[in-house]
């Protein structure tokens, strides 16, 4: 399990609210994973640096941004 605060929880949803709303799942889940991953083995802390870092991340491919017409 992972702990975060308050205040790394508060990033999290702020990213999720900008997917569309099936796609938020999918977020949270790559999150999860690579939070896992950074913190094994590191007594199980989550860095605030780390939060943000894997959140941009894990929007990579969710976000889809309007492209200029040709």
């Amino acid at each position: 399990m992972i702990a975060l605060t308050d205040s790394q929880l508060q990033t999290l949803m702020s990213m999720a609210g900008r997917l569309a709303p099936e796609r938020r799942d999918l977020f949270l889940q790559r999150c999860g994973a690579m939070l896992a991953l950074r913190i094994h083995g590191r007594d199980r802390v989550v860095s605030d640096d780390d939060v943000v870092e894997v959140s941009a991340l894990a929007l990579c491919g969710l976000v889809q941004t309007p492209t200029a017409a040709a």
